[in-house]
């Protein structure tokens, strides 16, 4: 699993910036690491909710979610026994836990916007941003004006134009804002995918734009899309600590 040396980043904005920088740096620093703890936390439990599942509709001797056992759990969701209570429940236990991780993913592009601006000194510009204007979106604007790591604007730009990016924002601020997504449980034996399917939604960007999503499986969001995520974050983080050597 790819890392990031947020320790080595800190000891290099002492050196190169001064105990005042450290000092600002060291607070968003930790939050990051202790956000991402808790997306993984979420995404654990998201999986154990999951197996309970599996265990509540009989199917414990599976391994991973399968188009079958899956089906057995929509079978005993929909009866009138308790074990349809206890898919129900389960059900609702991983999607709460979905969300949160997909909260604190999310947060970790703020709370990295943060630690760019600090750790480049985009603050000592002309016309600085805001504190509560301070985002990816922002900072890539800004970067875009006073070019002084292109490396870092480079991952930036990555980040804002993936589709994963792009997805985790309108469901986190639709989750929140707005609505829950609708979801179900689910089974295609022509994907080859089962368990709980995101339904499709719409949502307006920040720039304004109507966009739909298409429905998705909620292990690839939380297992194949987190992934992702996480690796371009590490890659914006490793521009820094290269810049700052």
């Amino acid at each position: 699993m790819e890392s990031w040396k947020i320790k080595e980043l800190e000891e290099a904005v002492l050196k190169s910036h001064g105990i005042s920088y450290a000092d600002k740096i060291h607070e968003p620093l930790q939050s990051f690491h202790l956000k991402s703890m808790m997306a993984f936390y979420h995404a654990e439990e998201y999986q154990k909710n999951l197996n309970e599942m599996l265990k509540a509709s009989g199917e414990t001797g599976k391994a991973n979610i399968d188009a079958n056992a899956t089906l057995m759990a929509i079978f005993q969701a929909l009866s009138n026994e308790k074990k349809g209570d206890k898919v129900i429940l389960a059900k609702f236990k991983a999607e709460a836990n979905l969300i949160a991780s997909a909260q604190a993913i999310h947060s970790l592009f703020d709370i990295i916007a943060s630690i760019v601006y600090l750790a480049l000194k985009l603050d000592s510009y002309p016309n600085p941003l805001l504190e509560n204007k301070i985002n990816l979106y922002s900072v890539n604007k800004f970067l875009k004006k006073n070019p002084i790591c292109l490396k870092t604007l480079g991952a930036i730009k990555n980040i804002i134009s993936s589709p994963e990016f792009d997805y985790l924002a309108a469901y986190v601020n639709t989750t929140k804002h707005r609505s829950l997504v609708s979801s179900s449980l689910s089974a295609s034996f022509v994907e080859n995918k089962s368990g709980i399917l995101l339904k499709g939604f719409t949502y307006v960007d920040y720039k304004g734009n109507l966009k739909h999503y298409n429905k998705k499986w909620s292990q690839d969001f939380i297992l194949v899309d987190f992934q992702k995520l996480r690796s371009v974050l590490f890659c914006l983080g490793d521009t820094l600590n290269s810049y700052l050597k």
